[in-house]
């Protein structure tokens, strides 16, 4: 059941808010709300997992829409013990670790036509969703252990959402119809747009025909440059800047889900605050967005890496904690060292982080394929945005070059 609404568009942005919860499709959402709300069996997914595939997929970045049927309806146990639904709100991706069969043919697909070289060993689609990709499902939500609970329930609402989508953009989009019940949405799409029709990826369309012949994933490619595996390693650069012309702070991620997005803002104070605050909004974007692979946090900063891997912990068992250095004077800037701590702690539940120095405005490395260029660009980048004296954005890079 669903207690709490605002958790429904979890960092969902205002430019889909206008689409998903306007004056036409508010009251169909409501009733959705009130109906579900009466259930008492345990929702796939999470709620605030609901609408993550408008989370993953700015509309503005959109190009493709691949249309699925509903949520994964089984469990897993997390990190934390917990047990928990499977279904991330992408259609055709989830938490699991193993792989679904639909998404087992659909990466043999891949395999076969060469747009990808091994097998993943992921269900976790996002990495296609940051890339355009809307990952939507006809129904969003379903019961454990019961597939297709909710279909008529979402229904006219999804319908009319691809409808509004389909009539207003300003260049045609991609829409991939798998199967049978996929196909039946032809008749509300706008002819201005490509609709691209095979058979469902399920084994139980088998009789139908080979999945791995479907030609929509090259289709894609040809217009659109798609990373097809969802394996990310996740490399965030952090840096702070500070001048008579005033005080910022960036941070750059490199081959993540948010490729080439740089955040940054103007702030106040020393530099040391600068590169804290930095550290502080990466990590909250690591929290915010539910980032699960192993992150690599690249900072110039040594004070930051050794508050992190040693001052920290012993700074916490002090009686009161954080009271005082080893030198006995005050932690400077405790307010963002507390809540390092306090995100960095939390994070580690579900994944590793990191720490590496790179130190500042160092000669690029010949070698532009190594690691230490890479490491030397990301922080170039942040540096150069970190100088920026604008309020808090974000901004997506098409060349990386400095």
């Amino acid at each position: 059941m669903i207690q709490n609404k605002e958790g429904l568009f979890y960092n969902v942005d205002k430019e889909w808010l206008s689409v998903l919860y306007n004056d036409k499709r508010k009251q169909m959402l409501d009733n959705i709300i009130c109906e579900l709300e009466s259930k008492t069996d345990v929702l796939c997914p999470l709620i605030e997992d609901i609408f993550a595939c408008f989370r993953y997929t700015p509309r503005s970045h959109m190009h493709t829409i691949i249309i699925g049927q509903d949520p994964y309806y089984t469990t897993m146990v997390n990190e934390m013990g917990i047990t928990v639904p499977v279904a991330n709100g992408l259609a055709f991706s989830s938490y699991d670790t193993k792989i679904p069969a639909s998404l087992q043919n659909i990466y043999k697909c891949l395999l076969a036509q060469k747009l990808i070289m091994s097998t993943p060993k992921t269900a976790d689609l996002r990495a296609w969703a940051v890339q355009g990709i809307l990952l939507l499902n006809t129904s969003l939500t379903t019961e454990i252990g019961t597939p297709l609970k909710h279909e008529k329930i979402w229904k006219d609402y999804i319908y009319a959402i691809i409808k509004h989508i389909s009539d207003n953009t300003p260049t045609p989009l991609n829409f991939i119809l798998w199967g049978k019940k996929a196909h039946n949405l032809e008749s509300i799409i706008n002819t201005n747009n490509n609709i691209l029709k095979y058979i469902h990826p399920s084994p139980l369309a088998a009789n139908s025909g080979d999945f791995s012949s479907c030609p929509h994933f090259k289709y894609i490619s040809e217009t659109r440059k798609v990373k097809w595996d969802p394996h990310k390693t996740i490399h965030i650069y952090t840096d702070g800047s500070a001048s008579k012309t005033g005080t910022g702070w960036a941070f750059y991620i490199q081959n993540g889900y948010y490729d080439g997005n740089v955040y940054h803002s103007v702030t106040t104070g020393t530099m040391q605050r600068a590169e804290g605050l930095a550290i502080v909004h990466a990590l909250q974007f690591i929290i915010d967005y539910k980032i699960l692979e192993p992150i690599t946090l690249v900072t110039d900063s040594m004070l930051y890496i050794n508050i992190i891997t040693t001052y920290m912990k012993y700074w916490a068992k002090q009686s009161p904690p954080f009271s005082k250095t080893s030198n006995g004077t005050p932690i400077a800037n405790l307010d963002i060292v507390l809540k390092i701590y306090e995100q960095y702690n939390y994070i580690l539940k579900y994944t590793t982080i990191e720490l590496i120095h790179q130190k500042s405005h160092k000669p690029a490395p010949l070698d532009v394929k190594s690691i230490e260029y890479s490491y030397w660009l990301g922080n170039s980048i942040a540096d150069k945005y970190a100088k920026l004296r604008v309020p808090i954005t974000c901004i997506q890079l098409n060349d990386v070059s400095i």
